[in-house]
């Protein structure tokens, strides 16, 4: 009978824990880590180009431990001959792409860029349910026809820890209804509800910044920075832009390899990415095997790949980011 009692009193805890997770993948975060150095500025390199013009700074907390540091992903092969893939800490870069789409009002453009992490560390205390290899971050920047910034989106490259600010530049009108302009609140962590954007010193806009924790390498702000300034303030690392296709032909001793699997059933999946935790605790009720493993991110990928931002079932295609309009319109936003 006792054991029963047991069982049963742990029935809300579990309630609680679903509920925190069923609209994307929480992880008991305690914070970040105890050993903090100032935080770093990743400053991506710029010219003329569009991506170049509005590529965010990272600016990442405890660049002391490897798996803080934005890398590049690079292959390697063993004495067996197998092919590995891993994210060197000693190589940043940000990877970057742009593509249009069209919604019922008007034409957009989407510049997206990707980073990448060693991982997210295992360990009990603190405990990280998104612990796992090769871990990354997109972030996407949308442009009016006009080519100004009107929404930030960023999610993890799994799907999860989806985020939205609008800029001053996008109309009330495209908001969702219920939408807080102030702060928004994203598993815990607060965010503001508006990126002001204003011409400065000549500039058309500041540089959009992004503040990434610690381990966990969530999204903890978004602000507007005078890039400048940046040396003054922060430690700083001037990151290569890269084509986003240069993921598809990583070199090694003998020859090139895709970062992400191009056959069977985890094509489109970014390779040796595994999350044993949400495979754990999320597949049985979320309904995939692969939960929480990281993902490509393109319009018109690998066929099949859905690339879903809320783990409810009924929601998996309404909620997938390579059908930009459709993705937009299921969160609310009327672009």
């Amino acid at each position: 009978m006792k054991q029963i009692k047991n069982i049963l009193a742990l029935i809300p805890r579990l309630a609680v824990f679903l509920l925190l997770t069923i609209t994307g993948c929480a992880s008991i975060d305690t914070g970040p880590s105890p050993f903090i150095t100032p935080a770093t500025a990743y400053i991506p390199s710029r010219d003329s180009s569009l991506s170049a013009r509005f590529a965010p700074v990272f600016l990442i907390d405890d660049n002391h431990h490897p798996h803080n540091r934005i890398g590049s992903p690079m292959a390697w092969q063993d004495q067996q001959g197998k092919i590995h893939i891993s994210i060197n800490p000693e190589q940043p870069a940000i990877y970057s792409q742009q593509f249009s789409f069209q919604t019922d009002k008007a034409a957009y453009k989407n510049l997206v860029y990707r980073i990448h992490f060693q991982e997210t560390p295992f360990g009990l205390c603190p405990f990280y349910l998104t612990s796992g290899k090769n871990v990354g971050l997109v972030v996407i920047v949308t442009l009016n026809k006009q080519e100004q910034p009107v929404l930030i989106t960023s999610v993890h490259t799994c799907g999860c820890y989806l985020t939205f600010t609008p800029t001053s530049l996008l109309p009330a009108s495209s908001w969702p209804s219920d939408w807080n302009k102030k702060t928004q609140n994203i598993y815990g962590v607060s965010l503001p509800g508006l990126l002001q954007l204003d011409p400065v010193n000549g500039r058309q806009y500041q540089a959009i910044t992004l503040a990434i924790r610690a381990d966990t390498h969530r999204v903890t702000d978004i602000s507007r920075t005078d890039e400048d300034l940046l040396p003054g303030q922060y430690p700083t690392v001037s990151t290569p832009l890269l084509p986003m296709q240069a993921l598809q032909a990583l070199t090694f001793d003998g020859g090139t390899t895709s970062f992400f699997e191009t056959v069977g059933p985890r094509k489109g999946y970014v390779k040796e990415s595994f999350k044993p935790r949400e495979r754990l605790l999320m597949s049985w009720w979320t309904f995939d095997w692969r939960i929480g493993e990281d993902k490509a991110y393109e319009p018109g990928g690998p066929d099949g790949m859905t690339f879903y931002t809320s783990s409810k079932l009924w929601a998996r295609n309404q909620s997938d980011m390579i059908n930009i309009p459709q993705f937009l319109q299921y969160w609310g936003w009327n672009l």
